[in-house]
């Protein structure tokens, strides 16, 4: 009989489809992967024959409030998104309650052998050490295993001799949840924690494998990583031929290569005002573009060089791209990547900012530009840069031969079956 392994993971797309690309895999290696996310995704992951756990999207709801668009955005003042941290954090507690309830009954009803989960969905360590079963989490960023080569990510202003110090950040931010935490453990006769470390590591679960779907080509690993801390590469979704739509078909071919822009699952305050930010640039450089309307709706107007377009797999669109302008969000970067373009990262939050600098720091985009200070004028600099740049371009094109000869998902498939 085969092994059944629950996949929890929690945030936007981009939390969601690498972990799609390994429950692929398992399935094709001979296990029965069950994915539980937010319930928002389940008709679309159905589609790929997979079996979904629909989860709470309340938590996730929280970044299309006003109060998640300030945060994320970042274009208010420091007084409004500090205002707004407070009631994310306020109404988030509960919320978190739920999801882990719902976590615990994704476990009841699937009774996994093992699971893997994204650090959004923590209730998973403790389920696993009630169960007695093996854990393991994926990540896509550098938190959480401290090293001295390069500080947590948002915290580069540190020294480096601050560099291992820095890490504490990501795991005592975690402190708030110990509340909704210790009533799951009461539940299963646990005894209750302190620590924030202990929210993702309970003494029950200390130590787990940690498996960073971080491709080396983009970040080495660290020397001095423990060996539970593995970088398996990207888990990138299997290549599939797909066909453009008609109209973008038509569109690309219509002319010289556009380029692309969108934010992905980033939210916008203002999509009119963002909207004129990228039409501006456009018509600076007298460049086509293919735009993303987006979680943020970006709102064009009716511009001829300019194509809108719903959601579509950028891994079919953006070798068809000759740059490619989006958020920074780890998926969304490696998929740039492997299409052999150059990227221009407009990074809003979190790890963004990380994965521009890196993108720059190798040569295979312009320094990014961080949204809450985008202009047009520097957005149309970018681009042309982007666009005319041959060092940058070569680099770019032998940035996606190394990506394409990885294979994070099935190195992944190996640590997770000799764990059971």
């Amino acid at each position: 009989m085969s092994k059944t392994i629950l996949l929890l993971t929690y945030g936007t797309r981009g939390d969601v489809e690498p972990y799609l690309a390994l429950a692929l895999g398992l399935q094709k290696a001979g296990f029965r992967p069950v994915l539980a996310t937010s319930e928002r995704f389940q008709s679309w992951i159905a589609t790929f024959g997979i079996e979904v756990y629909p989860l709470t999207d309340a938590v996730l709801a929280l970044i299309e409030t006003d109060a998640g668009k300030a945060m994320i955005e970042g274009t208010q003042g420091r007084w409004t998104r500090l205002k707004s941290g407070f009631e994310l954090t306020r109404k988030s507690g509960p919320l978190n309650g739920q999801l882990m309830r719902d976590c615990w009954q994704a476990a009841q009803h699937i009774q996994p052998d093992l699971i893997v989960f994204h650090p959004k969905a923590f209730a998973a360590s403790h389920i696993a050490a009630h169960l007695d079963i093996p854990v393991a989490m994926g990540v896509f960023q550098s938190v959480f295993v401290p090293t001295a080569e390069f500080p947590l990510m948002g915290m580069e202003f540190l020294p480096r001799a601050l560099n291992r110090f820095s890490y504490k950040a990501s795991t005592a931010a975690y402190r708030m949840f110990r509340k909704p935490v210790n009533e799951l453990r009461k539940g299963f006769g646990l005894p209750a924690i302190s620590k924030g470390q202990d929210v993702l590591f309970p003494p029950e679960r200390a130590t787990y494998p940690l498996l960073y779907a971080i491709s080396p080509a983009l970040l080495r690993r660290p020397s001095d990583w423990p060996a539970q801390a593995e970088m398996t590469g990207f888990w990138q979704m299997p290549e599939t031929k797909i066909p453009l739509p008609p109209e973008v078909e038509a569109f690309i071919g219509a002319g010289d290569k556009p380029v692309f822009i969108g934010f992905g699952s980033m939210v916008s305050s203002n999509p009119q005002a963002l909207g004129r930010i990228v039409t501006d640039a456009l018509a600076q450089t007298n460049l086509r573009a293919v735009v993303a309307k987006g979680w943020a709706q970006l709102e064009m107007g009716d511009e001829k060089q300019i194509l809108s377009i719903d959601p579509m797999p950028y891994a079919a669109l953006f070798p068809h791209m000759a740059a490619v302008v989006h958020h920074g969000g780890l998926g969304t970067t490696i998929t740039g990547l492997r299409a052999g373009v150059p990227s221009i990262i407009v990074p809003f939050f979190g790890d963004q900012p990380f994965w521009g600098r890196r993108v720059a720091a190798l040569g295979l985009g312009p320094e990014p530009l961080p949204r809450n200070g985008l202009t047009s004028g520097a957005l149309a600099l970018a681009l042309m840069r982007a666009t005319t740049d041959r060092p940058m371009q070569e680099a770019a094109r032998a940035m996606a031969v190394s990506l394409q000869s990885e294979n994070g998902v099935e190195n992944a498939i190996k640590r997770l079956a000799a764990m059971m």
